[in-house]
């Protein structure tokens, strides 16, 4: 067993970390994360091309970039709306509406779209879990749950 440490540096290094969403991920999106532990490292959800910050690059477009995870996470996020069973004019619809009277920028629009995508997908899962006998989604995923605790256990 290590230390805390070394825990926290191979919890660093695994990028669990990472958030789809810019917003909520620790690198805000600049695909580098500075650790407390003075240690860098890049994020799977938004460092793919971006050159490691100790480099003296002058042809990465940061702009450029910073739009292309954008819009990766909005189409992200809609594509789980779709799978849930909406489709993609509903998405885009209901995120116009959130979005109606504020100046809309790229983090929002992704802010918007998650709240969105998020709520159809926990309707869709309720919906499910009914559909197969169960309550709701909770108890659906306590069974699950259940069930892997007892095939770990060689119970099944």
């Amino acid at each position: 067993m290590g230390s805390q440490m070394e825990n926290d540096y191979r919890e660093l290094c695994s990028g669990a970390w990472a958030h789809l969403n810019p917003s909520l991920c620790p690198c805000h999106g600049r695909g580098w994360l500075l650790s407390d532990l003075d240690t860098w490292h890049k994020c799977p959800a938004h460092g793919a091309g971006v050159p490691h910050p100790d480099d003296e690059v002058t042809t990465f477009d940061g702009r450029a970039h910073s739009l292309s995870i954008y819009r990766r996470a909005a189409a992200s996020y809609r594509d789980s709306f779709v799978k849930a069973g909406g489709t993609a004019k509903q998405f885009k619809a209901l995120v116009v509406r959130a979005l109606a009277g504020k100046k809309v920028t790229p983090a929002l629009w992704v802010d918007a779209a998650m709240g969105i995508a998020e709520v159809a997908c926990s309707e869709a899962e309720e919906v499910s879990a009914r559909k197969n006998g169960y309550s709701c989604a909770l108890e659906r995923r306590w069974a699950l749950e259940a069930m892997w605790e007892r095939k770990e256990e060689g119970r099944l």
